[in-house]
């Protein structure tokens, strides 16, 4: 633990850039990667490990980074829809459509384009995350995985919006 924490601290550091609380999120990075670390032993997924346990700690400091801030980014964007003069009712159509289409998909399909473009990760993080050997694996899934989602989408007919006032209906 002590070994590795500079390292890896400093790794977490260049990982979040120059914010205020740098340090302290840093220093729990570290801390859920050796948590990760362990359990992946415990549970038998990290066998032989193949690196250096720095460069093991600092991927998943890298992608529990990634992941913290895609949420923060989810959250951004959320406020930002109801900021803005978008019809909602259009957006809450479009969604419940990309809902629809993502249910239809082979599970490591739905899962592979949630992580890559709902949470913004890279192939790396994906494949980590899929328990893939390769990025290379991702990188071939992805195509095939959206291919069949543009497949999906057109054939999912959208709802249209009514104007019928609810209280109307119980005349």
């Amino acid at each position: 633990y002590r070994q590795y924490r500079t390292d890896c601290l400093d790794f977490a550091r260049s990982e979040i850039g120059y914010i205020r609380e740098a340090d302290m999120i840093a220093a729990e990075l570290f801390q859920d990667a050796v948590i990760a670390m362990d359990e992946a032993v415990r549970m038998g997924r990290l066998e032989l490990l193949t690196v250096k346990p720095t460069t093991y700690l600092n991927a998943v400091i890298r992608r529990q980074w990634r992941q913290k801030r895609s949420r923060e980014r989810a959250l951004d964007l959320s406020r930002l829809l109801v900021e803005t003069n978008y019809d909602k009712e259009q957006i809450t159509i479009l969604q419940q459509r990309v809902r629809d289409c993502l249910a239809q998909l082979p599970a490591r399909c739905r899962e592979a384009l949630s992580l890559r473009f709902l949470f913004g990760w890279d192939n790396e993080d994906v494949a980590l995350e899929m328990d893939y050997k390769s990025e290379a694996s991702v990188r071939n899934l992805v195509p095939r995985c959206k291919k069949q989602f543009r497949e999906l989408f057109p054939k999912i007919k959208p709802v249209e919006p009514t104007n019928i006032n609810p209280h109307e209906l119980n005349k």
